[in-house]
Order: C-alpha cells, then sequence, then structure tokens
C-alpha cells in the first residue's frame, strides 16, 4: 500500500473512531452541542443590547447569556415589563411570546437561535431557547 493511501486510511479509521466515541457519549454530545453554547456567560444588559446586530448576522454573542437569563431574569412570575427593563424590547411578538435573536448558537450553528419568552396576564410563564 502506498503511503498516501496509508495515511489516508488511517485518517479514515481514526475519524470512524472518533464517531464511535462521541456517539457513544450521548450525554456530552447534546452538552456540547445545546447546553454548553447557552451557558458560556453571565447576563449582562450592557453586552445583551450591544450583541444585537451580530446575533442578527449569526454570531452567537447573545445566546452565550441565554440560560442565565432564563435563572435569573426571565424567572416563571417575573413582571414583564422588569424583563423587558433588562433585555430591552423583542424583535418580534407571536401573541403573547417575546422573540429575541441569539445568534447561531447549538448543533452544527447552521440555523438561528432564539430566546422565548412566554407571558400571560403580564408576567412571565415561561422562557426558554430553541432552535429555528
Amino acid at each position: 500500500m502506498s503511503k498516501p493511501r496509508r495515511l489516508f486510511v488511517g485518517l479514515g479509521c481514526i475519524a470512524v473512531l472518533a464517531v464511535a466515541v462521541i456517539a457513544g457519549h450521548k450525554p456530552l454530545v447534546i452538552w456540547l452541542m445545546h447546553t454548553h453554547p447557552f451557558s458560556a456567560e453571565a447576563f449582562d444588559a450592557s453586552r445583551w443590547r450591544a450583541g444585537l446586530r451580530a446575533s442578527e448576522e449569526g454570531e452567537c454573542v447573545r445566546g452565550r447569556m441565554a440560560n442565565d437569563i432564563i435563572d435569573k431574569v426571565a424567572r416563571p412570575g417575573r413582571p414583564r415589563s422588569a424583563v423587558e427593563a433588562a433585555l430591552g424590547a423583542p424583535q418580534s411578538m407571536h401573541g403573547e411570546i417575546a422573540d429575541y435573536e441569539l445568534g447561531m448558537c447549538s448543533g452544527l450553528r447552521i440555523d438561528f437561535d432564539s430566546l422565548y419568552v412566554e407571558y400571560a396576564d403580564g408576567k412571565v410563564v415561561r422562557a426558554y431557547h430553541m432552535q429555528h
């Protein structure tokens, strides 16, 4: 077998092994692709507001703060006015669901993510992020 062919076969074997290891560690893959990108930073209001343009262009600036926002800013029962004072106006509303752009954060980073904040009677019911 020629040297380039051996190298190609060797790299192929390493790739197959890497996929097998990753597939065998589903919790690690889920954490890396769907949890970690949203837990990288604590909420910073000025960075959140300054990151809107970059997030709309695909960078994951605001997404890095999403889990902290869910835990501390958009907790169930909080008044909508308090959430909007911290986050600003949402990019869009779908009925009583506020949609904040986060950028391309999860998975293979080819689809955009949003932070959704659901309200009822002017108070947060729940907040979550979703790829769309």
